[in-house]
């Protein structure tokens, strides 16, 4: 009884250790499980091979245009008589 007496004041801190006990306990956080859910669509789509490019279309060259025909040149007008005096 002797030693329970000496040792009141280290019981009198097991309520307040017990109580800071729980709390930590109930303050860590359960890891997460994390598993990864994919969209099967996006997978089938992943998975598709892709359509193959056209072949483009070989070029032709564009015909050539015939070139008009220089205009005809106007006749210069006939010089007017000088009348004489």
């Amino acid at each position: 009884m002797y030693l329970l007496y000496r040792s009141r004041h280290l019981f009198s801190w097991l309520p307040a250790l017990i109580v800071a006990g729980c709390l930590l306990f109930a303050s860590q956080q359960a890891a997460l499980k994390i598993q990864p859910r994919y969209d099967e669509t996006a997978i089938e789509l992943a998975l598709v091979e892709p359509e193959p490019a056209p072949e483009p279309q070989p070029e032709t060259p564009p015909e050539p245009q015939p070139e008009p025909p220089p205009p005809e040149p106007e006749p210069e007008p006939e010089p007017e008589p000088i009348p004489e005096p």
